[in-house]
């Protein structure tokens, strides 16, 4: 039985005190750290957790097996090599951090002390993510074209304040991580256009990738009135279009197409195949905190290391 401790009870801390809960079988949380009081009342009857309001008393205090640190970014830094000198694994919310340097100060920690530092890029444990990257390995789509995702949705007043970024890195590292789980291989940018609208960081992204002869483009807004979370991939054999939100994957395929343009026409009577996997609909987080405890308990390398995230955070940062 892991112990856990939980730093930050945020928005996004919250729930990891609520997954590993439903993971009671593998995992006790045994600690948790806020520097608001009242945000431990939210949890006191459902733990029998002891609350910190200093992570650093916490480390000192209690017996932890494993971390996640969900504080505000620009607090990443320094809480996860706290956590890897007293030798505990840790897992960081994405972005691991606001600057590279950062990024490699962890991962240094993490190696000097042996420790697993996983990095919550949580899209990739979204069931239809899964699905469709098994799909590619086993050559169904043929060879890949290219990608293309959207990732839109309105401004979040919670950037607002100490450590604020941009869209870049809250929207667009989750679709730049998902296209580099897929297409094996190194990446480089392209080209990166950015504008601000509404914010003093970037609040439209749109990214050009190229994993050798694949394109792949990330656009990521903050500008739209409603959301939207899609990724199409296009191939040899068809196109998939993955809904993050439904956890759907349509595949498309058996194109017939009149090589005889007459208009408008022409489009209305365009032929296809459609069809709709099943897919056995999971909770994400659920699925990624539960791969973490199973690499703490066997000491093996994560899904998303902080090497992983580390190339993800490359590709996005200023």
């Amino acid at each position: 039985m892991l112990k856990v401790g939980i730093i930050g009870t945020g928005n996004m801390g919250s729930q990891h005190v609520r997954v590993y809960e439903e993971l009671s079988n593998d995992c006790e949380v045994v600690a948790i750290s806020d520097a608001n009081p009242a945000q431990f009342e939210r949890f006191r009857k459902k733990t029998g957790a002891k609350f910190f309001q200093n992570y650093e008393d916490m480390l000192e205090q209690a017996k932890l097996d494993a971390v996640s640190i969900a504080l505000p970014n620009n607090l990443h830094h320094d809480a996860a090599i706290g956590c890897l000198e007293k030798g505990i694994d840790v897992l960081v919310e994405k972005p691991m951090a606001l600057s590279v340097n950062d990024a490699k100060d962890m991962i240094r920690a993490a190696k000097r002390n042996d420790r697993i530092l996983m990095v919550g890029h949580i899209e990739r444990f979204n069931p239809a993510v899964q699905f469709i990257g098994k799909f590619i390995a086993d050559g169904k789509l043929g060879a890949i074209f290219y990608l293309s995702s959207r990732r839109i949705g309105v401004y979040p007043s919670r950037f607002e304040g100490p450590g604020k970024f941009g869209v870049s890195l809250d929207l667009a590292i989750h679709d730049v991580d998902v296209m580099r789980f897929l297409i094996d291989g190194p990446v480089r940018l392209i080209h990166k256009e950015k504008m601000k609208r509404l914010s003093e960081k970037d609040d439209y992204v749109c990214l050009t990738l190229g994993f050798g002869d694949v394109v792949g483009v990330v656009e990521a807004s903050w500008l739209s009135p409603f959301k939207i979370r899609q990724l199409l991939i296009t191939g040899e054999k068809g196109l998939a279009i993955v809904d993050y939100l439904g956890q759907t994957v349509d595949i498309i395929s058996g194109y017939r197409d009149d090589s005889e343009f007459r208009g408008y026409a022409n489009f209305l009577s365009l032929e296809y195949e459609i069809s709709k996997p099943v897919i056995k609909k999971e909770e994400p987080l659920k699925v990624e905190l539960g791969h973490f405890l199973k690499c703490v308990s066997d000491h093996s390398t994560p899904s998303s290391d902080g090497a992983n995230g580390l190339e993800n955070l490359k590709l996005v940062i200023d």
